[in-house]
This record gives C-alpha cells, sequence and structure tokens, in this order.
C-alpha cells in the first residue's frame, strides 16, 4: 500500500481542492461502534475535527482520535464518527479538514495546537465558567488574562481574590480598584463605571472569607433582580450593567455538603447565584485545584470548563459534563503547564489552547529557587507560559504541536522535515534520521540535549 503523502504528491502544507483541505483517507470502518482507520498527511493533529461527503454530499463530522507512525505506514491512527445515524463511508474515502470557528469575539485568550489565535465571544461567560486544574497549572494565570480582556472590553467584573495573586491587575489599567475594605454603595458605583474591583481577602480565616463574600454578593443579587424588574424589558432603563464574577477557590464558598461549610448563607448564595443570575446579567467564573469539593449544584450550571492538567478524581467529574467527551478527559492529563482544554459554550468544538502570556506583573514570585539564590543547571528552559518551542542556534524553531494518549508525533525536525518520535523509555523526543539532535521532554518542559550534532 502507497503511503498517503506519495500518493497525494502534498507539499509540507495540505493537499488543496479549492476551498477544500484534504488530510486523509479511510482505511476501513467499523459500523458498530461508528469508527475507523485512516491514514493522514503530517500535519494531522490529536484532535482535529474533520469530515467526509455522503453519497449526498452531506458533511459528515468526525474527529481524529489516535494516530501512530510507522515506517511503513506513515501517519495513520483512528477517528470517530460524531453524527448521528451517519451514512458510513466506503474505503479510501477522502477525509478533509473541518474549519472550526476559533474567532467567535473579541476575547483573545491564548493560540491553538496550530498557533492560530483563539478569541472568545463575550456572552457564554454569563452562562458560568468552570477553571480546573493542579497547582501552578495556570488556573490564576487564565484568570488575569481574562480580567486583561475584560478590561479592554469595559465589562465591569467583581474578583474575589482568595490568596492576593490578582492584585497587581492596577499596574495594568488605572480602572481596577484594589481594596480589602468595601462597602457595598461603592462598589456599586465602580461597577456602574464599568470599573473591576479586585476584593482581596488574602490573610483571612476561610470562614471570614466566605462571609464576606456572602455580604456583597447577596446585596448584588437583590440589586440586579430590582433593576430588572423595574426596566421590565427596556434595557435602556437599566442603572447597573451585566457584570462578571471572578472567584478563585470557589471550593471555600461553595463546598459539597461532606465537606466542612464555612458559611452555609455563601454556599446556598453562589449555587442561586449560577441558577438565576445569568437571567440579570450576572455571570460566574469560578476556579478549583479539585473541583470535587465543589458542590455538585454549583458545577453542573457552569456550561463552559477550561481544564488543565488536574487529578484522576476531578476528571471523573469532569466526564459527567455533557460538553467534555472521552478523548478530551484522556488529554487533560497529558497536557503541558499553561495548556488546557476548553470545552462547552464558550467554544464551537472542544479545543486544546495554549494560555497567552500576562501583560500584568505576577503579584507573587513564582521562582522559588531564584529566591533561594539556587542556579539553574540548563539555560534553555521553557518559560513559565511561553509558546511550547525548541530554539537551535542557526535553525528554524521546532514547535511541540502536540503530546496525548496514542500520539508518538510530538513536532516535525526542521533539518529534515522528519516525525519526531517519543521513546517512552527515556522518555525524550527523537528524530528518525540518526545525524540529528536529540530533543528532550520532561515533565512538560522542553529541553534541548547536546548529543549527537551534526
Amino acid at each position: 500500500m502507497k503511503r498517503l503523502a506519495n500518493t497525494l504528491k502534498i507539499n509540507p502544507l495540505f493537499s488543496v481542492w479549492g476551498e477544500k483541505l484534504k488530510i486523509g483517507r479511510i482505511l476501513s470502518v467499523q459500523g458498530y461502534n461508528l469508527s475507523g482507520e485512516a491514514e493522514f498527511v503530517q500535519e494531522a493533529r490529536l484532535g482535529d475535527y474533520i469530515y467526509y461527503l455522503d453519497s449526498n454530499k452531506k458533511k459528515v463530522m468526525c474527529q481524529i482520535t489516535k494516530l501512530k507512525s510507522a515506517p511503513t505506514k506513515g501517519l495513520h491512527g483512528y477517528f470517530k464518527v460524531l453524527d448521528v445515524a451517519p451514512e458510513l463511508p466506503n474505503a479510501y474515502t477522502d477525509l478533509l479538514v473541518a474549519h472550526i470557528n476559533l474567532d467567535a469575539g473579541p476575547i483573545e485568550i491564548g493560540v491553538d495546537v496550530r498557533n492560530k489565535p483563539v478569541k472568545l465571544a463575550v456572552n457564554p461567560f454569563f452562562w458560568h465558567v468552570l477553571i480546573a486544574g493542579r497547582t501552578g497549572e495556570g488556573k490564576t494565570h487564565t484568570q488575569i488574562v481574562l480580567e486583561e480582556e475584560f478590561l479592554k472590553q469595559q465589562i465591569p467584573s467583581l474578583v474575589l481574590d482568595s490568596q492576593g495573586e490578582m492584585v497587581r491587575l492596577g499596574e495594568f489599567s488605572s480602572k481596577v480598584i484594589v481594596t480589602e475594605q468595601m462597602t457595598f454603595e461603592d462598589l456599586l458605583g465602580h461597577l456602574k463605571l464599568r470599573r473591576t474591583v479586585v476584593y482581596n481577602l488574602q490573610g483571612l480565616t476561610k470562614s471570614v472569607k466566605a462571609k464576606r463574600s456572602f455580604n456583597l454578593l447577596s446585596q448584588l443579587m437583590a440589586v440586579k433582580e430590582s433593576d430588572y424588574k423595574r426596566a421590565e424589558s427596556d434595557i435602556k432603563l437599566l442603572e447597573n450593567p451585566p457584570l462578571l464574577i471572578n472567584i478563585d477557590e470557589v471550593e471555600i464558598l461553595a463546598p459539597q455538603k461532606d465537606k466542612i461549610v464555612f458559611d452555609i448563607q455563601c454556599r446556598e448564595m453562589l449555587i442561586e447565584l449560577t441558577k438565576r443570575g445569568a437571567k440579570y446579567g450576572i455571570g460566574v467564573i469560578a476556579s478549583s485545584q479539585q473541583i470535587t469539593e465543589v458542590a455538585t449544584a454549583f458545577r453542573t450550571q457552569c456550561n463552559s470548563v477550561i481544564a488543565f492538567n488536574c487529578d484522576e478524581e476531578s476528571r471523573r467529574k469532569l466526564k459527567l459534563f455533557p460538553y467534555v467527551s472521552r478523548l478530551e478527559i484522556d488529554c487533560i492529563s497529558n497536557l503541558a503547564r499553561g495548556q488546557c482544554i476548553i470545552a462547552g459554550k464558550l467554544i464551537e468544538h472542544p479545543a486544546m489552547v495554549h494560555i497567552r502570556d500576562i501583560k500584568t506583573p505576577r503579584a507573587k514570585n513564582l521562582d522559588f529557587s531564584g529566591i533561594l539564590g539556587i542556579k539553574q543547571k540548563t539555560t534553555e528552559i521553557q518559560e513559565e507560559f511561553e509558546q511550547p518551542t525548541i530554539a537551535r542556534p542557526g535553525k528554524a524553531q521546532v514547535q511541540v504541536l502536540q503530546r496525548g494518549p496514542g500520539v508518538d508525533i510530538i513536532a516535525l525536525c526542521p533539518d529534515c522535515n522528519q516525525p519526531l518520535q517519543y521513546d517512552t523509555k527515556y522518555r525524550r523526543l527523537k528524530c528518525k534520521n540518526p545525524k540529528c539532535d536529540v530533543i528532550e521532554v520532561k515533565g512538560g518542559r522542553v529541553i534541548r540535549s547536546a548529543l549527537n550534532h551534526h
């Protein structure tokens, strides 16, 4: 069997026919589970949305679920059919790239695996967003990115900053008010002027954090409800603009019933806020290290998820979200630092996104070895949220394109354009060409090895 790349006579990019980009062809199909095997060009990525045309020229949506590389076959793998009751294709049917809209609005959050900008619409944030991930994976970083974007669009927001990590947002914009004490009247005045209020709760006990949060949120909900009732259907009569509430460590304010509840009123208020807040122009963005500790009634009201690398229990809970597929769950455990899966109302189809750099200085220095005066052993370590690239003097950069279960193609060699393969025994990337350098990836950080130089 001829390799697809030779059959298509492709250039380094996809094979293009008019508006269509051919990415592969089907080898076999299993009707009982609506999946199949296919061969692909090298540009195919795990999780890519693709389609084939049935006998009526109707698009049937699919998704790549596994990729492998072999010297005799080239790049091949498996796909699943997403459409309900589709007409199954014949062998050698062409697979085409499905164009997913990643430019849905003004909120620029980062780039996808192909380095294309991902821009989100504003409205889905009012249907509530849950951010999940381990410590240091990028939850707070993402919340700061979102606040920077909200400030650009003049969207008023209230930040309940449990750890004091967003207090330097004031250096990004003069429209940010950072406070440790504020009356509700002052808060309402700032929100009417479309400002961002960062309420610094650092240093307080969890019980006090919950009580103070309830005091503000309960009054805010009452005012917004009264405002909409008075204005009825005429939005011009609204005195208070729609606003977003950004909460760090939401498990403190809305824990599960079997956990320690620091303030029952705060817990019930947040649940009520997610149930009815969208009707009155209040959206909630909440982050948690362990979503298993967050109240189920709160989680289920979130219509979008931004998931970073997280623990097994959290991944198990994410499976219950109807808009998160098993493929995304499998990918989550292999995400590098700063990478996430975005799914739900925020995006047309789930996508792997690398969150952009923040422009606000971090409130806390996370370079602990630097604080201790310890020199790094390697100089080419990826910065906290830089794009994952490997720089080599005098040569083009190698970009790490994907990592995930069943995937051994991570990047292409800049010298010979051969795929780099992941060696699970030594945990390194290596080019098929023995004359090329060895590239290593350890713990989500990219390091260049000095072995096997030309």
